[in-house]
Parts: C-alpha cells; sequence; structure tokens
C-alpha cells in the first residue's frame, strides 16, 4: 500500500506529463487546432478542469460518510457541459484554473489519513474507494491525455512544409504590390482607406511587423541572437507604438521599408532546413510561442488581413471618380506600349520651351509639381510609374501643344 506522499508524488508527475505535453505551444496551436473532433487542446483543459473540480467536491462526502449523496453523471453530457463553461473565456485564465484546482486536490489529499484511501464505502449499493473512485481514474486521466496531446504533436511536425512557406511569403508580397500598383502619394495618403489608416500607414504597418516577426524568427533559430520583446502590452498598444514609429515616413520611404524588410525575411527563409521550423520560442507579441513555421506563417497571413481593406478602398474610390478623358485614356494606352516617353518629349519640343508647361499647369500646382517631376525623369531617360496626376498632366501637355481642347 502506497503512502499518502507516494500518491502525491504519483498525481504530480501525471500533471507534470501533461503539462510537459502542452509546453512551447502557441495559442493557435491550443485554441483553434483540433486535436481530436472538434476539442480544441483548451478545450481538453477545460475537460480535466471540470473532472478536478468533482473530485474537490466529492472528496469531502466520502470523507464523510456520504458517499450516496455524491451527484450521478452522464459523461458526455458532463465532458459537453465543462467545455462549454469555458469556450468563450481566454486561455489564460483555463491554465490557471487548471492550476489552482489541481492545487486544492493536493492540499484535500494531504490531510487525509493514509487509512482513509482504501477504507470501503457503499455508494448506491456499489462499493468505492477513495484510491478506485478517484486517485487511480486522475493518475489514468491526466497521463492519457498528455500521451494523445504528444501523438498530435508528432503529427503537426509531419504537416510543416518548408517550401510551401516560401512559397506563400512570395505570393502574399507578389499580391500586395500587385494590389498597390499604379498608387500616387495623394491617394496613398487618404486616411479612410483601412479604417483610420491611410494605405501608407498599412505599408509601414506591414513591415515593421514583419521586422519583429524577422528578428523573433533569428531568435528563435538562434537563441544567443537578441530576441523581440513585444513593445506593447497588447496588440493594440503595438499597433499605436509602430503607428508613431513610422508615421513621418513618405510613401517612397514606406515602400522601401516593406521592400528591404521583405527581402530580409526571404532570405532568411532560403537558409532554413526543414528541421528548423519545428524550433520554438517567444513571439513578439504578448504571451506567446511556438514553432518557427507557425511564427512565418503569421507573417504571410498578415497580407490577408489588410489586402481586402486595399481591394475594397480601390473600388470605392473608382467608382467615385469621372470616367477618364480620351486624353487619358490614351496617354495610359500609350504608357503600356512603351511609347509614352517619347510622344512626350516631343509634345515638349512642340510646346516650345518647358516655361511654356508651367503656363499651361498654372493653375493646377500639384499637377505642376507632377510635371516637374516627370520631366526631371525623362531627363534621366527613366521612365516612372504614373500616377492619376501625371496622366492628367501629360494630357494637357500634349493637348496644347497639338492644339487641341482637353
Amino acid at each position: 500500500m502506497s503512502s499518502i506522499e507516494a500518491i502525491i508524488s504519483d498525481l504530480e508527475f501525471g500533471r507534470s506529463e501533461l503539462l510537459k505535453a502542452i509546453d512551447g505551444l502557441s495559442k493557435r496551436e491550443m485554441t483553434t487546432i483540433p486535436i481530436y473532433g472538434d476539442w480544441t487542446i483548451k478545450d481538453v483543459l477545460a475537460h480535466i478542469v471540470g473532472w478536478d473540480e468533482r473530485v474537490i467536491r466529492t472528496l469531502p462526502l466520502m470523507l464523510e460518510n456520504r458517499a450516496d449523496d455524491i451527484p450521478d453523471v452522464e459523461v458526455e453530457a458532463y465532458n459537453r457541459q465543462s467545455v462549454a463553461a469555458w469556450r468563450d473565456r481566454p486561455l489564460a485564465e483555463v491554465i490557471a484554473r487548471i492550476h489552482e484546482t489541481h492545487a486544492r486536490i493536493i492540499h484535500l489529499l494531504s490531510q487525509i489519513d493514509h487509512m482513509e484511501i482504501d477504507r470501503r464505502r457503499q455508494r448506491k449499493n456499489r462499493t468505492i474507494t477513495i484510491r478506485s473512485y478517484v486517485i487511480d481514474v486522475m493518475m489514468e486521466h491526466e497521463r492519457g491525455h498528455a500521451a494523445e496531446i504528444m501523438q498530435w504533436r508528432k503529427s503537426l511536425a509531419r504537416q510543416v512544409n518548408l517550401d510551401n512557406l516560401r512559397a506563400a511569403l512570395l505570393e502574399r508580397c507578389a499580391a500586395w504590390w500587385k494590389a498597390v500598383e499604379g498608387l500616387d502619394e495623394p491617394s496613398v495618403l487618404d486616411p479612410t482607406a483601412a479604417g483610420r489608416w491611410s494605405i501608407k500607414d498599412v505599408v509601414c504597418h506591414l513591415a515593421a511587423w514583419e521586422e519583429l516577426i524577422l528578428q523573433a524568427g533569428r531568435h528563435i533559430y538562434d537563441p544567443s541572437l537578441p530576441d523581440a520583446p513585444p513593445p506593447g502590452d497588447t496588440i493594440e498598444a503595438i499597433n499605436q507604438v509602430l503607428h508613431e514609429r513610422h508615421r513621418q515616413k513618405s510613401w517612397a520611404e514606406a515602400c522601401q521599408y516593406l521592400r528591404r524588410v521583405q527581402g530580409e525575411l526571404q532570405d532568411f527563409v532560403r537558409t532554413l532546413r526543414p528541421g528548423d521550423c519545428l524550433l520554438r520560442g517567444p513571439y513578439p507579441w504578448p504571451n506567446d510561442q511556438g514553432t518557427l513555421a507557425e511564427l512565418l506563417t503569421h507573417a504571410a497571413e498578415h497580407y490577408d488581413q489588410h489586402l481586402p481593406d486595399l481591394t475594397r478602398w480601390r473600388e470605392r474610390t473608382a467608382a467615385a471618380r469621372p470616367a477618364a478623358s480620351p486624353w487619358i485614356r490614351w496617354v495610359a494606352d500609350q504608357e503600356a506600349t512603351g511609347l509614352l516617353a517619347k510622344e512626350y518629349q516631343a509634345a515638349i519640343k512642340r510646346a516650345g520651351r518647358v516655361w511654356n508647361i508651367v503656363r499651361v499647369m498654372s493653375l493646377n500646382p500639384p499637377a505642376l509639381q507632377a510635371s516637374m517631376r516627370l520631366y526631371a525623369a525623362l531627363l534621366h531617360r527613366h521612365t516612372p510609374r504614373l500616377g492619376r496626376a501625371e496622366r492628367e498632366m501629360i494630357a494637357v501637355v500634349v493637348s496644347q501643344a497639338n492644339r487641341c481642347f482637353y
């Protein structure tokens, strides 16, 4: 017959196996991925809390020789009830409760006389003991779930595909740049584009988070490198810090920033081997950690969160914009065929001097600035990406030079 100390030691071992099984898992792994049926690991922990709480109610009744007063339960219904009770509550609360209930059970057992463990009690014409009805069930229960979680973790590792991760990052980056193609600086400063942010703000936001993810990834890969402590206590606070840090950047600086970070992250991913993706470490947001593979997945999926806003904004602004004049359509066609630079230079020559352009555009300062930028670019034999203001300016200059009406 084992002593109370030995029983407690066995229970502590079972609990340590359970905690070892969930150690290092991310919030996403614990709260969104089913491990069997529709149960996540958070649901499993809630289920264990439910049965621990039943033990806390049961032990005093057995010690008072009131085993008949222990209420019956239908196991499946009780499981559903236990899981549902915690479904909408934070993971941190579930973990705190599972530690609390276990500590209370250990305290109750430590106060019991050893002879009570195997004392026979009658419950509805059935003989039970604290050992058979409580202790043995607890030991088997927690170790069983620990083994299931470890098996699930092995299957999860087999699903990681480094080539797919690399492809996902490249695909999301390309989709983003395609979505912002052709936007000029006035457009990207529209504060209504993404809630309270402009497109330029979103570009800086993506770059800043990707930079944090890159630093965290390098630390997970090589723990001797600096980690990436979250610059705030909540995601909202971090977003605000990053926004303030980069809000003074111009559109060109924001794009350069994002392209640089994208390149550095892709270079880092190219150095990884398949086994590296299973390395675990802290994430650059509060109270979370996980695999390098999942961290990189977050980087790719971050674009998916912002692309719909950008798409809707472009559709909304396109619908509100007047139809392009024939001259603007002509400019777009010429740009597409690569003939625009020569045509524009010819128009400038026909207009006589650069000051003629200034006179033509004197009532439209933004277009005048665009004209000067485009003219300087052409002098340097460089064809820029044209925005709407530049298209309008070219149409005016060409029509003026050709003595046409715009």
